[in-house]
């Protein structure tokens, strides 16, 4: 049976997915391979970045609901992990920039969706946000929710700065 606050949190992660997914659509080609001051990175990889967020988050989800753990991971990794990423998805097409949306959404979408109201009260220290106790609502919240609401203005707004 599904949970009605999971599907609220489902539901709002799917807006703002699609709300990814229109300015992606929206961006010229040009536009795409344009440099997010902001971001340090294309709109296209960023993009990228927002759906690996995704698959990401589903894959802590997972770990979390099986061991009671989240992964132990620094800021310094997840910098490591974006400047990687920002290089590797510069050049991707929009297809493939909304292709990984899409799928790794739906990935996430389903998982959140499938969660019992049990599974949300879970909680853990967590690394990212200074060790304190974090549960699987509060991160969906600001995590899986909250990455492609924090990206959307940058996929947004205009810029005028090509990539070197």
């Amino acid at each position: 049976m599904m949970d009605g606050q999971a599907q609220e949190l489902a539901t709002r992660f799917e807006a703002a997915n699609r709300d990814v997914i229109a300015a992606i659509e929206a961006a010229s080609d040009a536009q795409l391979a344009e440099l997010c001051p902001a971001e340090q990175s294309t709109r296209a990889a960023l993009g990228c970045h927002v759906a690996e967020v995704h698959h990401a988050v589903a894959e802590w989800l997972r770990g979390m609901l099986a061991n009671g753990a989240w992964p132990a991971v620094t800021m310094a990794d997840i910098d490591r992990a974006n400047a990687e990423a920002a290089q590797r998805n510069a050049a991707c097409s929009r297809d493939e920039v909304i292709d990984r949306l899409r799928q790794y959404g739906a990935e996430a979408a389903a998982l959140v969706r499938g969660l019992t109201e049990e599974d949300l009260d879970r909680s853990a220290p967590f690394t990212l946000f200074g060790n304190q106790s974090t549960t699987v609502r509060t991160f969906i919240e600001k995590v899986l929710i909250g990455d492609p609401v924090a990206h959307l203005e940058s996929i947004r707004t205009e810029t005028t700065a090509p990539v070197q």
